[in-house]
């Protein structure tokens, strides 16, 4: 089974931003005052609305996640696994395989990078 993991990441998230101009409306008052009630003593106030378009700009994003290979030179094995003899053996094996890994150890066959 494959037990060989990659020590760099090997995803990449790219972020895409569009920005668009946009006109919204939005509602001014313009306030005039005049003389009103009896004998035109009071002062009243007169409320004229009317929109004015004001720019904006409106940006959306686009999130998009790229799959990379692992280079070759960033291959290690994975969690509770070790390099013997090209192959990643799990660490509970070691036990089994000493008596193995010491007489090829003693031959001056490498068991390990």
């Amino acid at each position: 089974s494959n037990h060989w993991c990659c020590n760099v990441a090997t995803t990449r998230r790219i972020v895409q931003s569009h920005s668009k101009l946009i006109y919204t409306k939005q509602v001014k008052d313009r306030v005039s005052h005049h003389h009103c009630g009896f004998l035109g003593l009071s002062r009243c106030a007169r409320h004229h609305y009317y929109y004015v378009s004001v720019p904006a700009y409106k940006t959306t994003y686009t999130y998009r996640t790229i799959h990379t290979t692992c280079p070759s030179s960033h291959l290690v094995c994975c969690k509770d696994y070790i390099l013997v003899a090209d192959n990643c053996i799990p660490l509970s094996e070691i036990p089994n395989i000493k008596d193995d890994l010491i007489k090829l150890h003693n031959a001056n066959i490498p068991v390990g990078r």
